[in-house]
């Protein structure tokens, strides 16, 4: 059973620690309910706190600074700040849609994936393309599922495969749909594929975004039934 530890703020880092906990497409605070400690590196800084006490308490008590993922640290309690991501995609997917904004810049751990758009790219609409029945089939294409019940791998190697439309390429009118679609969206659940048709919020976004495709685009009704079989068909896989 934990034990409760009231340690100062200033040391403390909201953190997302499973896929589970991103509900919708814009990360709030209330979803990431862990905190990480970040100490900084001199001692002398920890001087007198309580989260110096915690670190003493993690060596004599358990012996913590001895483990052999620390103990070639000199400060083993430390851990080095990368920059927030600007957006968040699972590392495991069942048949969510799923992916979200990060504005506030919650940390996450290596359960999720960072992303970190090119210069230029709004990560909103990003995250726009990445949630919607366009991005779970690029997903399912680029995905590996060799995991129990059927998940899907998406490691950064695999997403660096997805293709997604080139944002920079289009037009400005284009731009501020996707926008309006993905605003109307950023609250909403995740919808699953396997549920039948999604709601209005989410047909849009699909439109939103295969009008970035051109003339060409497939309908989204088909888009959405070919991405929901190629979820059903690795689902069932597991299961058979």
């Amino acid at each position: 059973m934990g034990e409760e530890r009231f340690l100062e703020r200033r040391f403390l880092r909201r953190a997302l620690r499973s896929p589970r906990e991103l509900r919708t497409p814009e990360l709030l605070p209330e979803d990431a309910a862990s905190f990480l400690l970040t100490c900084p590196e001199e001692p002398e800084a920890l001087a007198g706190t309580r989260a110096a006490d915690y670190v003493r308490e993690g060596e004599s008590r358990w012996g913590i600074h001895r483990r052999p993922s620390v103990r070639g640290r000199a400060r083993w309690y430390s851990l080095p700040l990368i920059a927030p991501p600007p957006v968040i995609h699972p590392l495991i997917a069942f048949e969510r849609a799923c992916a979200a904004i990060n504005p506030r810049g919650i940390l996450c751990d290596a359960n999720l994936v960072g992303i970190y758009p090119h210069e230029g790219v709004d990560p909103a609409l990003l995250a726009a393309c990445l949630v919607s029945s366009l991005g779970v089939m690029m997903r399912e294409l680029v995905g590996i599922a060799n995991l129990g019940q059927g998940a899907l791998k998406t490691n950064p190697a695999y997403l660096a495969r997805m293709l997604v439309p080139d944002l920079r390429a289009a037009s400005s009118r284009e731009l501020a749909a996707l926008g309006s679609a993905f605003q109307a969206a950023r609250q909403a659940a995740f919808p699953s594929l396997l549920d039948g048709e999604p709601d209005p919020v989410w047909r849009a976004l699909d439109d939103a975004v295969l009008a970035l495709l051109g003339p060409g685009a497939p309908d989204g009704a088909r888009l959405r039934a070919a991405a929901c079989e190629l979820v059903s068909a690795r689902l069932a896989k597991a299961r058979a």
